[in-house]
């Protein structure tokens, strides 16, 4: 019991340290799983949580494949419907794996990586399951990067130059025919990106 606290412990130090995780509940069980990203040793570590205790299990330590250069920092982010995790590397090569998730076990399986166009310090998937949004802080930029099929991220559609300092940036609560980003950047404000950020759900989806 010991070794397992302390094996979550040191996971979630890590996740404080480096990365941001995710949350993931699942109905049918009523379990919470906890993704925690290691830059260190290249691995999602997969915990599940007690609700009671408020104790963490080691579920699995899944590496991220392909990855010759460990970065800084790990950025993930859910899909809408919680069934794949998106995971952005900032080593080398600068990749988004995507992760099937079990809905029973938490665990996660590799479906496909793709390149990003940047170091990426922020991640986010549009409310639709079709983009993901991605904040450069040492790029200065923010980028778009198509999904489809799901899990398995496109090279990027769209790439925004001069954003200093790019720190996180998520979708608005605007529709989803017709919806924006916000940006936090080097201000330390939010910037609406409306204007020249348009996910537009069609067959030209950034028109």
């Amino acid at each position: 019991m010991h070794r397992t606290l302390r094996l979550a412990v040191r996971a979630v130090l890590a996740v404080l340290i480096a990365v941001s995780g995710a949350l993931m509940a699942s109905p049918a069980r009523a379990a919470t799983f906890v993704y925690v990203g290691n830059a260190e040793s290249n691995e999602i570590y997969v915990l599940q949580l007690d609700r009671q205790s408020g104790g963490l299990t080691v579920v699995e330590r899944m590496p991220i494949p392909g990855i010759e250069k460990p970065g800084i920092s790990t950025p993930m982010s859910v899909s809408p419907d919680r069934r794949f995790l998106y995971v952005g590397t900032r080593g080398e090569p600068k990749v988004a794996a995507g992760f099937a998730i079990d809905p029973s076990s938490g665990k996660l399986k590799h479906v496909a990586s793709g390149p990003l166009a940047d170091s990426l310090a922020y991640i986010a998937v549009d409310r639709t399951g079709r983009f993901l949004l991605g904040a450069s802080y040492p790029g200065h930029k923010v980028t778009v990067n198509p999904i489809g099929p799901p899990g398995t991220v496109q090279p990027p559609q769209q790439v925004l130059q001069n954003y200093p300092n790019a720190h996180s940036i998520l979708a608005d609560a605007g529709s989803l025919d017709d919806a924006g980003a916000f940006l936090l950047g080097q201000t330390g404000g939010f910037r609406q990106l409306v204007d020249q950020l348009r996910l537009r759900h069609h067959s030209d989806p950034l028109g």
